[in-house]
């Protein structure tokens, strides 16, 4: 044992001393020893408790590298992302540990490829292999597998001339799938991608993914512009279309493209590019001479889509010309009327982007719920509901046509408090004992969404809370939560189910109770412990609700901070996320939730296990669900939706 300078001691002293370091230094080793034999266990609880054990000894826990590294091939996927994760945090690593982990991103467990990847970045590996790896990585078909990918590989501080390489490889991809996986992640990173998407497009190969990246990213992509532009003269017709597809979701930003735009619309030789370039014009409102002559000349095609985008482009470009938008509105309600989806949903998308009266266009809208292409009909109800709740009366007459009823909860669900007056109509849904459980279940959430004014609902939530269907429970406990105090006669039900088995149904109770009885000290002070527990849940769900409702009961759950810190370096990034909204709640610098976390629902409140099926469908640089022309199929997540029709090939 070295001693300060300076520092002496008497013999004896310095015998107890020494004599207590050395029994530390036996105990550890024993400790040490004893977590090791616990990796052996037959049981596959007590290996994943040693292997979190060892992990968090961190660096003291170096003698056990190798026996962690066996662990990552554990017969438990719960064992071996465990594993993966303590190996991470043992600085330096072995080459041995490097090259486990690299083995581990094949692993057939999602969970534990993220966190082998996730270590291998935390550990600063930037070998070629391993880099190679977490590169091929970004194309795992899980999402949490693909942002821990990138998150090491952005930590990794890679030269520009080793990234751009590995993006380009992986977008020039034969593999339709895997580039569409690829594209995803990338746009992802909105603004930061845009670099090395730039110097893609510069990849014939890689070209045409590079611009459907930079669609998706939209107005971020701004600086693209000009080498987006370009590609309007590339021998692929599908690399023109999405480039006039990518400069439209710019948006003005991108209107110095308005002359090539024109001249593709009237002189491409492919009908998809000439769609494309109209609603491009329409999409960076580029009142260009040359462009509006382009559109009014296109308006007199005997093709109706070709009329449709048209005049929704002129409209765009002259939004205070009344003549011109109610020409454009009255050609669109009638191609809601046509046989193709694709045209449908088009002129769904420019109804939208024109802003026309809810007058006008509600009843055809509420018309087209009965749609026979369901992502119209899901379209369609994004729309009305983004329409506000002035359309109430409309919808709750919807409600009592058992073919739109669906639909019309979802729309109620979106219009939120202002649609208080379809309380009584979705009591009397909830009456019946034979209403479907789905129905029910989005009762429930349109319930929740209508929040405090729907307390009259209390009995027939807290009798859901006995059903046999686990989503019925779980839509009720957010129902209840939101409606707040009102529901308070619920608490002692939520009591009950604070302390089941279930760990997502324990945090959920919680999370209604913190609801109901918002600053209740006693409850803060009985809800923090078990929601510091399902912070180290297994399960992501769990782990992202008991953040949500620490966050929720803010400054009085300060005890679970040291808990709640290693979450903000979460595989998830929802997890990460709302565990560092919880930490600024609690620590005073973020108002908390109130009750209300921020998460599943189409509106972005519910617990994530009881999130409604039938939310907004993200998609390309375009509005959600819109086609997509020149790839069939894809669904790209868009950054900056654009209301346009969308043209079709």
């Amino acid at each position: 044992m070295i001693l300060p300078r300076g520092i002496r001691l008497r013999p004896s002293v310095a015998l107890v001393v020494c004599a207590a370091a050395l029994a530390s230094q036996v105990c550890q080793a024993a400790s040490l020893a004893e977590l090791v034999k616990g990796l052996s266990s037959p049981d596959a609880k007590t290996r994943a408790e040693a292997v979190d054990e060892l992990g968090s000894l961190g660096a003291e826990a170096q003698s056990a590298s190798a026996s962690l590294q066996a662990a990552l091939k554990d017969r438990s996927p719960e064992v071996r992302w465990r594993a993966a994760r303590a190996l991470g945090g043992i600085i330096p690593a072995s080459p041995t540990t490097i090259d486990a982990l690299v083995a581990s991103l094949k692993d057939e467990d999602a969970q534990t490829r993220a966190y082998a990847g996730f270590a291998l970045g935390q550990l600063g590996a930037r070998d070629r292999n391993v880099v190679d790896a977490l590169a091929a990585m970004i194309a795992d078909p899980d999402p949490i597998v693909r942002r821990a990918a990138l998150r090491s590989l952005r930590s990794l501080h890679l030269p520009r001339e080793v990234t751009i390489p590995l993006f380009a490889s992986t977008l020039s991809s034969a593999d339709r799938q895997v580039a569409m996986a690829a594209v995803q992640t990338i746009a992802e990173g909105g603004q930061k991608s845009v670099p090395f998407l730039r110097d893609a497009l510069a990849n014939p190969k890689a070209a045409y993914w590079a611009v459907v990246a930079l669609g998706c990213i939209g107005p971020e992509a701004a600086d693209a512009a000009t080498e987006i532009g370009k590609l309007l003269s590339s021998d692929q017709a599908e690399v023109r279309l999405e480039a006039c597809m990518a400069l439209g979701a710019i948006g003005p930003p991108a209107s110095l493209a308005a002359p090539a735009l024109a001249k593709a619309l009237t002189g491409d030789p492919a009908p998809g590019v000439r769609y494309a370039a109209a609603y491009a014009i329409g999409g960076v409102a580029a009142n260009d001479p040359a462009a509006v002559g382009a559109l009014q000349a296109a308006g007199k095609s005997n093709d109706a889509f070709m009329k449709m985008v048209s005049a929704w482009a002129l409209a765009k470009i002259n939004p205070q010309d009344k003549a011109q938008v109610g020409k454009a509105v009255a050609l669109l309600v009638d191609g809601l009327k046509s046989d193709k989806p694709a045209m449908r949903m088009a002129a769904l998308e420019a109804l939208g982007g024109l802003k026309a009266s809810p007058e006008v266009v509600g009843p055809a809208l509420v018309s087209t719920l009965k749609d026979s292409d369901p992502q119209v009909a899901a379209r369609a109800i994004d729309m009305l509901g983004a329409m506000g709740a002035q359309l109430t009366p409309e919808i709750i007459k919807a409600l009592k046509v058992p073919a739109l009823r669906g639909y019309a909860l979802r729309i109620i669900d979106r219009f939120g408090s202002e649609a208080k007056s379809a309380v009584p109509d979705l009591i009397e849904l909830l009456k019946q004992s034979d209403l479907d459980p789905q129905l029910r279940r989005e009762t429930h959430f349109a319930l929740g969404q209508i929040g405090p004014a729907s307390a009259p609902a209390t009995p027939h939530l807290i009798a859901a809370l006995g059903s046999d269907n686990e989503r019925v429970r779980n839509s009720a406990l957010f129902a209840l939560g939101r409606i707040g105090p009102g529901a308070y006669t619920a608490v002692p039900a939520l009591e009950k189910l604070s302390g089941v088995e279930d760990e997502f149904l324990r945090v959920a109770s919680l999370w209604a109770l913190v609801g109901i009885e918002p600053g209740d000290a006693a409850l803060a002070a009985k809800a923090t412990p078990e929601l510091i527990k399902g912070l180290s849940s297994e399960r992501e769900v769990v782990r992202l609700e008991s953040s949500r409702t620490l966050g929720a009961l803010g400054p009085a759950a300060k005890q679970a901070l040291p808990a709640l810190r290693p979450l903000v370096d979460d595989p998830s990034a929802a997890v990460a996320g709302t565990a560092a909204q919880a930490i600024e709640a609690i620590e005073g610098r973020k108002s908390p939730a109130g009750g209300a976390p921020s998460g599943a629902t189409s509106s972005g409140s519910a617990p994530a296990g009881s999130a409604p099926a039938g939310s907004a469908t993200p998609g390309s640089g375009a509005p959600a669900g819109a086609p997509a022309p020149g790839a069939s199929g894809r669904a790209l997540p868009a950054r900056q939706p654009v209301s346009a029709p969308r043209p079709g090939r």
